[in-house]
């Protein structure tokens, strides 16, 4: 038998392993507030302004669609109610004229004429005369209890 060579690999040692590994961290050096020049700083002041303004109007856009939207639908419901109500007045309008249709007909039936209302056919009635409580003496008056009662005296 042959033996065959045997290679080794070189491996290198643990502490070159990590640093090849891990690579350095850049230090950015970034420049200075004053290192821009005016006129640059107030470009760039101008253009994150107008970014925010530019987001504003975005929201504000949305805002007053969305509110656009929300009358806009309110505006369709309450019309439609209106709709509804004008429609619930013609029928009622139409029974109310049929119903007086009926009781002109009903009473033209009965005898034959309807007689107007005028005001010399309006009976009047005389006050009653008022008690004069002078006359009266303290004996006949007691207090009197009022009955109880289920229902309203007058309208």
């Amino acid at each position: 038998m042959i033996a065959e060579p045997q290679f080794r690999r070189a491996t290198p040692s643990v502490k070159s392993t990590a640093t090849q590994i891990r690579p350095q961290p850049r230090q950015r050096s970034q420049p200075s507030r004053k290192a821009y020049p005016f006129w640059l700083r107030v470009l760039l002041g101008l253009q994150s302004s107008c970014f925010l303004l530019a987001l504003g109007g975005l929201g504000l856009t949305l805002v007053t669609y969305a509110l656009t939207f929300y009358t806009q639908q309110q505006w369709n419901q309450q019309y439609n109610q209106l709709q509804e109500l004008q429609q619930q007045e013609r029928h009622l309008n139409i029974l109310n004229e049929s119903l007086k249709e009926e009781m002109v007909s009903d009473s033209t039936m009965i005898d034959g004429t309807l007689v107007p209302l005028t005001p010399d056919k309006t009976i009047y009635l005389e006050p009653a005369p008022i008690e004069d409580s002078k006359n009266h003496s303290p004996e006949e008056k007691t207090p009197q209890q009022s009955p109880e009662r289920d229902y309203p005296l007058a309208y």
